[in-house]
């Protein structure tokens, strides 16, 4: 991998969403990459927005991210810092929630137009990024069913299947 930032593949490198990107195909994720500053108080995007844009966090950056979800105020359900991904749902739906910057600072976005025309032309870094994001989606899922009803619990029954 010959990349023309490789302090920015480097920190790429560290993040678990681009993890299954193999090292000849990261120069294809790199080129979506836009610095940006984001700035306390700005709203990246609100609960139910189409997806236009995930981000990157750098180094001092903070955003909070909530949702209604049918209740009658926001609860907060995340906190993204340096190193973490955030609108990642841009490239697949819209939007659950609402993150606002709650610590300025660099970030880097990527566009979700420009990603979805690197999959139209079948460019295998746009998979393995969409395989990822399905593989912790599966795994929230999984999380949050486990808390909803433990495994082992013989307090559950199901009905047979048809």
């Amino acid at each position: 991998m010959s990349s023309a930032n490789p302090a920015l593949a480097q920190f790429i490198r560290s993040i678990p969403l681009f993890a299954l990107v193999e090292d000849d195909d990261l120069n294809d994720v790199l080129r979506l990459f836009r610095p940006v500053e984001l700035v306390a108080g700005d709203v990246l995007f609100g609960e139910g927005d189409p997806g236009k844009a995930m981000w990157v966090l750098g180094e001092g950056t903070e955003v909070s991210v909530a949702t209604t979800a049918g209740q009658n105020r926001p609860v907060a359900v995340a906190y993204a810092r340096r190193g973490d991904v955030l609108g990642e749902m841009a490239l697949v739906g819209p939007r659950s929630g609402t993150a606002i910057v709650t610590q300025t600072g660099p970030a880097h976005q990527i566009d979700a137009d420009e990603f979805h025309a690197m999959r139209a032309a079948f460019t295998p870094a746009a998979f393995k990024v969409l395989k990822k994001i399905c593989i912790d989606l599966c795994g929230r899922l999984r999380s949050t069913n486990e808390r909803i009803v433990p495994s082992g619990s013989g307090d559950v029954h199901t009905p047979p299947l048809p």
